[in-house]
C-alpha cells in the first residue's frame, strides 16, 4: 500500500509529511536564512541565540511575570522588588509592614528617634553602674540582694517610662 500521507507537491518545492518527521542522531533541521520555522501556520520570531539563553531556566510563566514591567528602583504591587544600580528603591510605603509577625506600627520620625532614648538609657545605666561599683558590695546577704533587685526595678521603671515619653512603647 503505497503511503498517502507523505508527498512531494506536483513541482517538487514542498515536501508534505502526514506522520511525524524523526530526525536521527547526528542529523539537524536547518531553517535557513530568509526561511521561516512555524508551528500551526505561525512563525517562530526568535533567534537560535534568543532561545539559546533560556538554557537550563527552570521558572515557569509565572515566575517570569512579576518581574514582568518592573523598573529597577522601584515598586509594583504583586511584583518583584528590584533594587536600583546603587541598591536602593525610590519609594516603599509599608502599610502593613511586621516583622516576625508583628505589625509595625511607628512612624519613621519615632522610629528615627530611637537611639536618642537608648543614648539617654545607657547614659543613665552607666551612671547607675558606677554608682553601684562605689557601693562596695562585698558580702551578700539577703538584705543586699533585695535591695540591688530593688535598685535594678527602679533602673528598668525609670527607662521604662522614658520609652514612653518618647512614644516608642505603648502603655
Amino acid at each position: 500500500m503505497a503511503n498517502v500521507k507523505n508527498y512531494k507537491e506536483q513541482g517538487g518545492k514542498r515536501d508534505v509529511i502526514g506522520g511525524s518527521l524523526d530526525i536521527v542522531d547526528g542529523g539537524d533541521l536547518d531553517v535557513e536564512t530568509g526561511a521561516e520555522l512555524k508551528i500551526a501556520g505561525t512563525a517562530l520570531t526568535p533567534s537560535a541565540a534568543e532561545v539559546n539563553i533560556l538554557k537550563g531556566v527552570t521558572a515557569d510563566k509565572d515566575e517570569i511575570n512579576v518581574l514582568d514591567g518592573v523598573v529597577g528602583g522601584t515598586l509594583s504591587a504583586s511584583k518583584a522588588v528590584v533594587v536600583d544600580g546603587q541598591g536602593k528603591i525610590d519609594t516603599f510605603d509599608p502599610t502593613q509592614l511586621k516583622i516576625g509577625g508583628t505589625a509595625i506600627s511607628k512612624t519613621a520620625a519615632q522610629i528615627n528617634a530611637l537611639p536618642i532614648v537608648e543614648q539617654a538609657a545607657e547614659a543613665d545605666i552607666a551612671q547607675a553602674d558606677a554608682a553601684d561599683q562605689g557601693a562596695g558590695y562585698v558580702e551578700a546577704d539577703v538584705d543586699s540582694i533585695a535591695d540591688l533587685a530593688n535598685v535594678n526595678k527602679a533602673k528598668i521603671n525609670d527607662l521604662l517610662a522614658k520609652l514612653r515619653l518618647a512614644n516608642i512603647i505603648a502603655e
